[in-house]
């Protein structure tokens, strides 16, 4: 009975240490748990935050994505639009271009004509001017030719006698100068550098120069017509008044200057230039 109380005492011992160890294991058991399911429940809420910060982050990826694809269309079309842009510079550029070109192509003709224009204009100007320095000239010379020969008919006159008992088909009449040079077709006067150096026949003829006879054709015709008639009718004439020498060659000087001027103005010398019968009115 003692060994079988013995036995339980050492089987109750043994009971409650395995009994103490097991509690002790359980506890253990029981703490690892627990913090097991603290760990599992840090671990769950970390998940649901990492699940919440992916799904944020999808949500930023995809609003990315959206914003890039939008970026891209708009892109796209900036550039499509920046392509049309620059092919439409490109034209207008080319169109000045062009524009450009013709442009300086007219500036060049308008230059050319305005160039041909003022030479034209200094041309007509010079015309003018020596066509105004002709016109005074020849202003200048009729009016001293008729003075020539209005001295020349005045000397006519008093040469010619009071009464003359020739018969009338043997009087000799005496053309003027103006008639005997009226039917003389127009010539061409010489050029300017030479119609510029005309001057006033000077009072000395070539007669008294040269040691020619200084007798004019009508001076030298009237006396022979009137030798003519003293000849053949011996007819008393009332004496007519007669010229000094001195006047006589004074006469024979203008007559020839007079003749040697509209020689020298009817004269057609080379390369010289007609002058229209308008310009000389």
């Amino acid at each position: 009975m003692a060994k079988n109380i013995d036995s339980l005492q050492c089987e109750k011992q043994f009971i409650e240490s395995r009994l103490s160890e097991l509690t002790v294991v359980i506890d253990e058991r029981d703490t690892t748990i627990r913090e097991l399911k603290e760990a599992t429940l840090r671990g769950e809420v970390a998940l649901e935050k990492e699940q919440t910060e992916r799904q944020n982050t999808e949500g930023k990826i995809s609003k990315q994505q959206t914003d890039l694809e939008e970026t891209r269309k708009d892109l796209k079309n900036a550039l499509d639009e920046f392509r049309r842009k620059e092919s439409d510079l490109e034209s207008k550029l080319k169109e000045e271009r062009g524009n450009k070109e013709h442009a300086e192509e007219s500036l060049k003709i308008v230059k050319a004509k305005y160039k041909d224009v003022v030479s034209t204009k200094r041309n007509v100007t010079d015309l003018e001017r020596e066509n105004g320095e002709l016109k005074d000239k020849i202003r200048r010379q009729e009016i001293y030719l008729q003075k020539k020969l209005q001295k020349e008919k005045a000397v006519r006159a008093r040469l010619t006698p009071t009464k003359s008992i020739v018969s009338p088909s043997k009087s000799i009449t005496r053309t003027p100068l103006s008639q005997r040079y009226a039917n003389i077709p127009s010539r061409a006067l010489p050029p300017a550098s030479s119609r510029s150096k005309l001057r006033a026949p000077s009072t000395t003829g070539r007669g008294d120069s040269t040691g020619r006879s200084t007798a004019s054709p009508s001076v030298a015709s009237w006396r022979s017509a009137r030798s003519t008639r003293s000849s053949k009718f011996h007819t008393p004439v009332k004496k007519i008044q007669t010229l000094s020498p001195r006047e006589k060659l004074q006469s024979d000087a203008d007559d020839r200057s007079a003749t040697s001027e509209l020689d020298s103005i009817l004269r057609t010398p080379k390369g010289a230039t007609t002058i229209p019968a308008w310009e000389l009115e």
